[in-house]
């Protein structure tokens, strides 16, 4: 389950739904996109069978929308990736 809220100021998602993960960019980038680098990420625990996750990837999209950009960051984006264990 991923919070969420309108007009709020918050840190993010709760500490208890982060799982610590570890990432090194792969010598071969042979198969990355133009303007695309390819990452390794694995967590630092396994995860739990029967478990669902969500993968966050954050980019800036270029600029604060006022205020609230400063404060709530509002700057950036969100794509999120799916994924269960087995």
């Amino acid at each position: 389950m991923i919070g969420g809220g309108y007009m709020s100021i918050s840190g993010g998602l709760p500490k208890d739904r982060n799982i610590l993960i570890t990432y090194d960019k792969t010598a071969d980038q042979s198969n990355a996109p133009e303007g695309y680098e390819i990452y390794r990420i694995k967590p630092t625990e396994p995860l739990k069978p029967g478990g669902e996750y969500a993968f966050m990837v954050s980019k800036h999209s270029g600029g604060a929308m006022g205020a609230m950009g400063a404060m709530g960051g509002a700057d950036f984006s969100y794509n999120f990736y799916e994924l269960g264990i087995d």
